[in-house]
């Protein structure tokens, strides 16, 4: 049997160990990798046997095993209690008891084990006894020295300036001992360990509240950014969130919004996920998701840090505030827009209400003189004939001024009680034949009870005929229109739907627009939807309108049921 591991200890011995300490502190290694160097070096100092270091200042409690000459050498694991130890915490295992025994008061007997420093040792553990730490129970060190193949212990406190980061457990082989000079080497090691794990620890942490605080600028950056859309803004959060975690090379990141994923290259779901909901307007909406596509070792959310929590939450409160404030601009777009039409179709009105004025007297003489012209006895059949055509142009030009007129809302509305179902049901009533001719279904949902509105009958008469007529001309080939009629407070709603051909979004943007039409030159005015326009604003009401092609139109018309007419 050796007497002790090393005949003696140089201060070469100890200076090439401090070298290696230091090195790893400003390497910026994660905690996992610092510890993989740091047991390496102890392992390398000893000679033979294992290292342990338990930190108890870490959340959660950490211990990192190192022995020489197994397959496997190290071994990182962490213990999770149900209230997270403090500077005072203790772990299970019979090192932290032992040790919590020294630190409050030295069992009898043991004072000869334990260094001025406060160091444990034993020589020979097999030779101990159990010791009794009272509520702690015993603590059977030859049975543990069995089951972990040792013979001689060394338990070191590690700390710095009184405070308590936890201790350096060092073992021999069964056919080696420590002697008092090993005891103090790895005490003054202790010492100089201490300063390198409190340097790590602050090291870390400012190392990721950099990665974090850049995330969050990048984040910031796009957020700013004028040229991208939401779904471009959200992929380029997805590329910066790897970079903000520990292990970025073995990280990918993907956000789920509104059924949409925008994800990095590499990302696929695994047992090491991180996740965090985003609400928008207190609904959520997505998710962003972190993953390690690798195993990494056991931290304070499987192998995220807290710092990481804390990250991704933020990622997707900035995200939620993202997308409302795109909402908000598209919505301020939007209102802007509906400005603008509505500005463009008040002028139109304006004009067209001035034109119909003036086309009216002409248009009248016109009318008339055809009209007694006609009157004329004897007149030949092809002048007559001619004269009846002067009338029936007449009579439309002025149905089209008519409607010019309540375009431009210059036809006050003759306002007087009425019920909206019945004024839709004797309004389709001329339409019927035309429903059998197109091959068309009608359905009519009209709810019971409805508000009695303040409206021009013929007005709102016309308002129904005009859209379902507009829906007739919809379907070619036949389908189906719905007609129904709802309350919602204090409005009623007259909805139209067909199964017709749709529109697309660049004419959805004009069809109240005046003489704007589809059809071919002389099927059409180009006046319906708009002369529907201009009665629906003039009643106080409003219309919209929602559209796809090859999946038909929805109008619906919503008027106050106790509002006066403008």
């Amino acid at each position: 049997m050796k007497a002790h591991l090393k005949p003696g200890r140089s201060g070469d011995d100890f200076r090439s160990l401090v070298r290696g300490l230091m090195l790893a502190a400003n390497q910026g290694f994660p905690l996992a990798s610092f510890l993989d160097c740091v047991t390496a070096r102890f392992l390398g100092a000893l000679g033979n046997g294992g290292v342990a270091i338990h930190l108890e200042g870490w959340a959660p409690s950490i211990r990192y095993h190192a022995r020489r000459g197994h397959s496997t050498p190290f071994r990182f694991e962490t213990e999770r209690r149900a209230d997270p130890p403090g500077v005072d915490g203790y772990d299970s295992t019979p090192p932290s008891i032992l040790w919590k025994a020294l630190c409050e008061d030295i069992p009898s007997g043991l004072e000869d084990h334990v260094t001025p420093r406060g160091t444990f040792w034993t020589p020979d553990i097999g030779r101990m006894k159990p010791i009794d730490l009272g509520a702690a129970g015993p603590v059977e060190l030859a049975a543990w020295g069995v089951r972990e193949s040792f013979r001689s212990l060394i338990l070191v406190p590690l700390r710095v300036e009184g405070r308590r980061l936890g201790l350096l457990q060092l073992t021999c082989d069964p056919d080696t001992t420590f002697s008092i000079v090993d005891v103090r080497f790895f005490e003054d090691a202790a010492e100089v360990l201490g300063l390198v794990l409190t340097h790590q620890q602050v090291q870390s942490l400012a190392q990721e509240r950099v990665k974090e605080l850049t995330c969050l600028y990048g984040i910031a950056k796009v957020a700013e950014s004028t040229d991208l859309d939401l779904a471009a803004r959200l992929r380029a959060i997805a590329e910066l969130l790897p970079p903000g975690w520990q292990y970025p090379d073995v990280c990918e990141a993907r956000i789920a919004f509104d059924g949409a994923a925008h994800a990095t290259a590499g990302f696929r779901k695994t047992a090491w996920i991180q996740s965090a909901p985003i609400l928008v307007g207190g609904r959520p909406r997505g998710r962003v998701e972190i993953v390690y596509t690798e195993p990494r070792p056991e931290l304070v959310e499987g192998p995220f840090l807290a710092e990481e929590r804390n990250l991704i939450d933020e990622v997707a409160r900035g995200i939620g505030l993202i997308v409302e404030r795109t909402q908000a601009e598209e919505e301020k777009a939007r209102l802007h827009e509906q400005l603008l039409h509505a500005d463009r179709l008040a002028t139109i009105g304006k004009l067209a209400a001035g034109i119909a004025h003036e086309l009216s007297e002409p248009l009248g003489a016109i009318l008339g003189f055809a009209q007694l012209a006609g009157t004329v006895p004897d007149l030949p059949p092809q002048t007559r004939q001619d004269l009846e055509k002067i009338v029936q142009a007449s009579l439309r030009a002025r149905e089209i001024i008519k409607k010019l007129l309540f375009f431009g809302r210059q036809t006050p509305p003759a306002r007087a009680p009425i019920d909206l179902n019945r004024v839709v049901r004797d309004g389709l009533t001329i339409l019927e034949p035309r429903f059998d001719a197109a091959r068309i279904q009608l359905t009519l949902e009209l709810a019971a009870e409805l508000p009695t509105l303040i409206a021009d009958p013929g007005q709102i008469a016309q308002v129904v005929v005009n859209l379902v007529l507009n829906s007739i001309q919809a379907m070619p080939a036949g389908g189906t229109i719905v007609v129904s009629t709802s309350a919602e407070g204090d409005r009623v709603c007259l909805t139209v739907a067909d199964t017709g051909i749709g529109m697309p979004k660049e004419i959805l943007a004009q069809i109240f627009e005046p003489f704007f039409s589809t059809k071919e030159v002389g099927q059409g005015t180009g006046l319906g939807l708009a002369v529907v326009h201009g009665i629906v604003s003039s009643h106080g009401g409003s219309i919209e309108v929602t559209s796809e092609p090859g999946r038909g139109s929805r109008f619906e018309v919503r008027l106050p049921v106790h509002r006066g007419v403008g």
